[in-house]
């Protein structure tokens, strides 16, 4: 579903997959979506219209899509292990992304994660602790090279942008990593929460806290990002909580749950904002 990020108000429903949606992303110019789904496919969709451009065959899975910041290709990942690379103005020229040893496979286990950090370098994460960045050049024959990889302690559960695209955030059990989009690979803090994050995105403008959702109850939590310490706690779902996003200007942030609900929580209590203007 797309919905407004200021009130949450319904606009339109992406109708044609027949399995489980793990992953919906929007292209930077907002034109596009794609969408990664448990029928073996990944869908690019106008956004305006809801119209499915293109569907994208694999062989299993799909747990992650991304479109490059030039509304030009799409980058996959799944349960077969394979980083594909579809171009939109050519749909059967399909690059398949190799690991340093040659390997076709870019990871041992589950991709669940893909992301573009600009137009010629890529990243994804795996259920296998890997962190791997890729140099991919935009040419008539791809060329691309894993160039930096980094091993986590243990397997990796969430890989997403925060803070407006300026900090890449890793989970893996209780760890939460910080990462400078910056600096490829380049750690800025590692934090050990007493619970285990199933999700999490930091304050874009002050970076000085971060939500995030669990797997095991149905609380969102803050916590201070130089000290780990709890700040607040939010109750409201009643089932786990997969999901969790700051809007731009950190006025709010939303979570979503297996409850089959999306919530809308106020950064500010009390101040004229979106959904809360006016009360």
């Amino acid at each position: 579903m797309l919905r407004d990020g200021g009130t949450g108000d319904w606009i339109g429903t992406f109708l044609g997959h027949k399995g489980a949606v793990w992953s919906a992303k929007l292209s930077l110019d907002t034109a596009l979506a794609v969408t990664a789904s448990a029928d073996f496919s990944a869908k690019v969709w106008d956004s305006y219209t809801g119209t499915c451009l293109h569907t994208l065959p694999h062989n299993h899975i799909v747990r992650s899509a991304a479109i490059s910041p030039d509304g030009l290709r799409v980058l996959t990942g799944g349960n077969e292990r394979l980083l594909r690379l579809f171009h939109l103005g050519d749909i059967d020229n399909v690059t398949t992304l190799e690991s340093s040893t040659g390997d076709v496979h870019a990871h041992s286990t589950t991709i669940k994660s893909v992301l573009w950090q600009d137009t010629a370098h890529a990243i994804s994460g795996s259920e296998d602790g890997e962190i791997k960045w890729w140099t991919l050049s935009n040419s008539d024959k791809d060329y691309t090279e894993c160039t930096k990889t980094i091993q986590l302690d243990h397997p990796l559960s969430f890989l997403e942008w925060s803070a407006n695209g300026h900090i890449m955030i890793a989970i893996a059990a209780n760890d939460v990593y910080f990462f400078d989009t910056h600096s490829p690979g380049s750690l800025l803090k590692c934090l050990t929460l007493p619970h285990k994050p199933s999700c999490a995105s930091i304050h874009p403008i002050t970076r000085d806290r971060f939500v995030v959702g669990l797997a095991d109850d149905t609380w969102v939590r803050i916590y201070d990002y130089n000290s780990a310490q709890e700040l607040d706690c939010f109750k409201g779902h009643h089932g786990p909580v997969h999901a969790v996003e700051f809007s731009p200007d950190g006025e709010y942030f939303a979570s979503g749950s297996e409850d089959g609900t999306i919530r809308m929580w106020q950064n500010t209590p009390g101040r004229a904002y979106g959904l809360w203007n006016g009360c």
